[in-house]
């Protein structure tokens, strides 16, 4: 049993995957920290030279995949691996591209515990390259109506893409240009985190997999994206804690996997708003199951209005 499970998803990226693992080896207390590697089915094999490079280390276990099929997937596997051979009280499921500088990272964890008994925890996630800090993302999840034009307009920029990719390619280098807009320097509950780093309670994984055994830490599972959201409100129904706390930081070279596997922009734009577009359906289907029939009618009438003055 170790206190807690780093769980990194790893895709192409290699160097950057062995630098995130060295981070954390770095940290204090090793005796308590447990490491899973998932290869979400990397292309050009790095993650057998992953698994034959730590082989045989009982601190680090590494998950092959056979499929790309998401972030959410991915993740909720390398949970339930971490489960079952470390046992934590804590999991922090991260990016391969990110890296732990503070030495004291686990105590900051434990000492946070002890005074808000959080089910999920976000971190100061900075971007040295762009000199942004990008949680938290916001403090409420998108509602019925944002989440509709989201579906309508990435249905109508990606029907007459060879028109608008030049656009829609400086309107993403535009946007990740930027850093959280909220203040990342105060402490905060309830709010939407960012998903390259988050830290959740074992209380968080068991309520989790009583509703669905496979996933114990995203559900529904979506591709690449609206996973913070989707979280934010199954916690708030259920009264669960979220916490933002400044003082635990994270780096992350925000992008490299996505990088590493598309060549160029216009190519990474289309697969960003195709997974969005996707990603947005899931979040939609799921605020409409869990919405009384007033709301319901409410949305439904703001979804006619959106699309007769965007259509």
């Amino acid at each position: 049993m170790r206190k807690f499970a780093f769980v990194i998803l790893h895709y192409n990226a290699i160097d950057e995957t062995k630098k995130c693992i060295e981070s954390v080896r770095a940290l204090k207390g090793q005796e308590d920290i447990g490491i899973v590697v998932v290869d979400n089915a990397s292309p050009n094999g790095s993650g057998k030279v992953l698994q034959s490079l730590y082989s045989g280390e009982a601190q680090i276990k590494i998950l092959l995949r056979d499929q790309n099929d998401g972030f959410s997937r991915a993740n909720n596997e390398g949970v339930l691996l971490a489960m079952k051979v470390f046992a934590p009280h804590f999991y922090i499921v991260t990016n391969n591209d990110t890296e732990f500088k503070q030495y004291d990272f686990t105590d900051r964890i434990e000492q946070e515990y002890q005074h808000s008994h959080f089910n999920v925890l976000g971190p100061d996630v900075y971007v040295p390259e762009k000199d942004i800090h990008q949680s938290p993302k916001r403090k409420e999840p998108p509602t019925f109506k944002e989440v509709c034009k989201t579906i309508l307009f990435n249905r109508i920029f990606l029907a007459f893409y060879g028109f608008t990719a030049s656009y829609m390619v400086n309107y993403f280098k535009k946007n990740t240009a930027k850093g959280t807009t909220m203040n990342h320097k105060e402490y905060q509950q309830k709010v939407c985190l960012v998903g390259a780093c988050l830290i959740f309670d074992s209380n968080y994984v068991s309520l989790r997999i009583e509703e669905d055994s496979k996933c114990p830490v995203f559900a529904p599972e979506t591709g690449f994206y609206f996973e913070e959201y989707l979280l934010r409100l199954w916690c708030d129904r259920r009264d669960l804690a979220i916490v933002y706390q400044p003082k635990l930081r994270v780096l992350h070279h925000d992008a490299v996997a996505t990088g590493s596997s598309i060549r160029s922009d216009k190519e990474r734009c289309r697969f960003i708003m195709q997974e969005t577009l996707e990603a947005a359906k899931v979040y939609r289907k799921f605020v409409i199951g869990t919405m009384g029939m007033p709301a319901l009618l409410r949305c439904i009438s703001s979804l006619f209005r959106v699309y007769y003055y965007y259509g």
